[in-house]
């Protein structure tokens, strides 16, 4: 997810940014994607950051975007390695979080 204080985009089972610190583990938590519509629960203390059309925008407040409007990122990194690759490997670290696919415009 991107970080809501630097924008950074960061790995989908990073625990805190890479590059300021800021925890960013339950943003999943706060989205619900549907087919039209992306509710996204955000407050002043639980803040996010999606890419929207073609900026990184940070909400603290519900927002809806619907999806004939807007194409929406979520600032996911792909994996280093593929998924049945980090399923089969036995010294694996954390949570295996598939990232987020972008959604696009309807």
């Amino acid at each position: 997810m991107f970080c809501p204080q630097c924008f950074h985009p960061n790995p989908a089972d990073a625990q805190r940014c890479v590059r300021c610190g800021q925890d960013v583990h339950d943003f999943r938590e706060h989205l619900f994607i549907g087919r039209q519509f992306i509710f996204v629960q955000a407050d002043r203390e639980h803040p996010v950051a999606l890419r929207v059309d073609d900026a990184v925008r940070r909400f603290d407040r519900p927002t809806i975007l619907s999806r004939h409007r807007h194409a929406v990122g979520f600032g996911d990194e792909e994996p280093t390695q593929t998924i049945a690759s980090l399923l089969k490997s036995r010294h694996r670290k954390g949570r295996l979080i598939p990232p987020l696919p972008d959604q696009p415009r309807l």
